[in-house]
């Protein structure tokens, strides 16, 4: 292992156990795998792929080498330096804190897993509004939602935005969320979307 190698590897155990001290790693990849296989079907070796809210960036290295691009969002700078450490090696994966500087029409399909209950208001208004305007015209949007500790229509926030609703369906997540008791305390609920636009949103 090179100085530059052993420096990386000091710095992402350092940030594993800062950003994700309470969470199991190993639940998480899993979970990224199985998302993965959800996504692939609707993307493809030419698709422009953003995710929106990528925190560790946990899905690139599922998703990256069955597309072209990854333009991943997210506002907080360590999970990105962290992101972009862990998927150094991904030449086809760009991270930044912004969606305002990407062109028109560009994407093919937008990831928001677990992304859209930390927002709420103009914040949503002006994150639906980016993704509308970067998305191509049958573009598709993945929003993944807790529910039961969150109230948030997903299907209702993709339909005012000119989304067709083309799938939903739900599962426990693992691990961190059962009672005492085996009971769920809550559950993700996943919504397809494709987008027909008509002069709505910018």
């Amino acid at each position: 292992m090179t100085e530059r190698e052993s420096y990386i590897e000091k710095r992402m155990n350092e940030l594993r156990g800062a950003i994700l001290v309470s969470y199991d790693w190993s639940a998480w990849e899993r979970r990224a795998k199985r998302e993965a296989k959800y996504i692939l079907p609707y993307i493809g070796k030419n698709s422009i792929v953003i995710d929106y809210g990528c925190g560790i960036g946990r899905l690139h290295p599922y998703l990256a080498p069955h597309c072209k691009l990854i333009l991943a969002i997210d506002i907080n700078c360590e999970m990105l330096y962290f992101a972009q450490l862990r998927n150094r090696n991904l030449s086809n994966v760009i991270y930044m804190s912004k969606l305002d500087v990407v062109k028109d029409n560009i994407a093919d399909f937008c990831i928001g897993i677990l992304f859209f209950q930390h927002l709420e208001g103009d914040t949503l208004d002006e994150v639906m509004n980016n993704i509308v305007r970067v998305l191509k015209p049958n573009g598709r949007l993945l929003a993944c939602n807790t529910i039961s500790c969150f109230d948030l229509d997903m299907e209702g926030i993709m339909k005012s935005y000119g989304f067709e609703i083309e799938k939903k369906w739900r599962y426990p997540q693992e691990v961190i969320q059962k009672t005492p008791k085996g009971k769920v305390r809550w559950v993700d609920e996943y919504v397809l979307g494709k987008l027909k636009k008509s002069g709505i949103g910018v």
